[in-house]
């Protein structure tokens, strides 16, 4: 009989899957035509993925969680949080870069998550006094930041884009927290099934409040409605149900942890698709960064805690 795969290891490969998922957001981005509205960018994948997660949350028995949630101002603030993140990485994506977009969200989820999470949960406290895991995350920032280095085309975030850089790691942290202590409470699929729709509607009011906003929503090609579409099953639904799966399995750290594979594969895609060749510094970098996120994931490992789970979130 084959060994049994442990649970950790199970969510560790969903929490990848989820890294390659979300950094192929950069790669749907900049292959829309020059021109396509802001609002249309953010809307369709939204409304896409909100619903693709709504639809799963009724089917398994949820549709009363969800919309109770509309009358819950717990929920409307992740609203609020999650059309703040996704609209700071769009910007970052188009001022700064796309691998420099995505090491902004490896910092929040490798150092800001880490730091929230212990003032948040109490089993996740004491990790920042281990000197392994204060290692590890330093060095996986190491090789994120010369992976970017050696293999960005564009300048440093200068500007607006020095405005936008540290509201990307800020709201990437502090909305997968806030979505995961609901979690605790709720059926995840509700939650984020019903954040993505409340964002997906608040953009929408936005955008139709905005001068233009509507023809910019209708111009869209087929093409870029096809680029919107798929993000939002990939990066709006798959990649978040797998990331909050692993969460929901093994604690807020891994995951965040692992999420060192979006600059890495944001850099693989730039080189072979977008034919931005890296350097011999952005080649070094991608092992440094793995090697970091090894030791704080192998730390984080040690503290042998039970997992957080929610009652109601079994699926």
């Amino acid at each position: 009989m084959a060994p049994r795969t442990s649970p950790r290891t199970v969510a560790a490969t969903s929490a990848v899957l989820a890294a390659v998922l979300w950094a192929f957001y950069y790669l749907f981005l900049l292959s829309l035509t020059p021109g396509t509205s802001t609002g249309a960018i953010l809307l369709y994948p939204f409304l896409i993925g909100g619903l693709a997660y709504s639809l799963m949350a009724v089917r398994e028995g949820h549709a009363a969680a969800w919309a109770s949630l509309w009358t819950d101002r717990g929920a409307w603030a992740r609203i609020f949080l999650v059309v703040a993140m996704q609209g700071s990485v769009v910007a970052a994506t188009f001022l700064d870069g796309p691998v420099d977009a995505a090491l902004l969200s490896l910092v929040g989820d490798v150092v800001a998550t880490p730091i929230l999470a212990t003032v948040l949960f109490q089993e996740h406290r004491g990790l920042w006094s281990r000197g392994a895991f204060v290692v590890g995350v330093l060095v996986c920032v190491l090789g994120g930041s010369l992976a970017v280095a050696g293999g960005s085309a564009l300048a440093s975030p200068r500007g607006v884009g020095l405005l936008v850089a540290p509201a990307v790691p800020l709201m990437v942290a502090l909305y997968f927290l806030a979505t995961a202590r609901a979690n605790r409470t709720a059926p995840p699929v509700a939650v984020v099934g019903h954040t993505m729709i409340g964002g997906a509607l608040l953009v929408g009011v936005a955008t139709l409040l905005w001068p233009g906003g509507v023809s910019g929503l209708r111009a869209v090609t087929p093409v870029d409605l096809g680029l919107l579409a798929a993000a939002g099953l990939t990066t709006f639904w798959i990649a978040p149900y797998l990331y909050f799966w692993a969460i929901q399995r093994v604690g807020l750290v891994l995951p965040a942890l692992l999420m060192v594979g979006i600059p890495i594969v944001t850099l693989a895609l730039t080189a072979g698709i977008l034919h931005r060749v890296p350097s011999v510094l952005a080649l070094v970098g991608v092992p440094v960064a793995i090697v970091g996120a090894a030791v704080a994931v192998a730390t984080e490992a040690s503290l042998e805690r039970p997992p957080a789970r929610a009652g109601r979130a079994e699926r």
